[in-house]
């Protein structure tokens, strides 16, 4: 610290002057720029990536029209997407960039109609699932099938059952039942 007052000395100056490039070297000056053509692996880095020019006729969608409206037109650019409306529905890609006609535009898809006649309308697989049971509901009714099986275990079958029309009632039988004999009467029968 008590130097610190006094200046570095030539040998100071030129060691902290060697330092000072020591660090710096290899390292390009503030003013100094490169170009694309000094950077050697810039080209093999950038292949993987798209160029501009490669993205200039990616598909650009235009609107609708008529198919009459679309080979007559002028203007159009590669990659112009058209979609007609009145030859079957497609869409149309330009091809061949201003000039008019079908040999500007190729279909972006084809015209094969699939049937689907075959297969059920989600309408109807609804109204065919409507008057099922769901499983859970299933389940459920097993477990009451389980259940009253084991309450009518060991119960009588109907056939082995009378109905009421095959009974008499207490008062029906008390009825037909003759009255009740005397001793003389009973004693009479016996000794008869």
């Amino acid at each position: 610290m008590a130097n610190m007052g006094k200046g570095l000395d030539q040998a100071g100056l030129e060691q902290l002057w060697g330092r000072i490039e020591t660090l710096l070297g290899g390292k390009a000056a503030a003013s100094h720029t490169h170009v694309c053509a000094n950077i050697t692996d810039l080209e093999t880095y950038l292949n993987d990536y798209a160029k501009k020019s490669d993205l200039s006729t990616v598909y650009k969608w235009k609107g609708s029209c008529t198919w009459a409206e679309l080979i007559a037109k002028t203007d159009a650019a590669v990659g112009d997407v058209w979609n007609v409306t009145d030859k079957d529905g497609m869409n149309y890609g330009c091809k061949v960039a201003a000039t008019a006609g079908e040999e500007s535009w190729d279909a972006l898809g084809t015209t094969t109609t699939i049937s689907l006649d075959g297969y059920y309308t989600s309408a109807q697989v609804d109204n065919l699932l409507n008057a099922k049971a769901d499983a859970e509901d299933l389940t459920a009714l097993q477990g009451t099938v389980s259940q009253l099986q084991t309450t009518v275990a060991g119960k009588a079958n109907s056939a082995d059952v009378y109905t009421k029309t095959d009974t008499y009632s207490k008062t029906e039988v008390n009825g037909l039942i003759p009255q009740a004999l005397t001793t003389e009467e009973i004693t009479a029968i016996i000794g008869a």
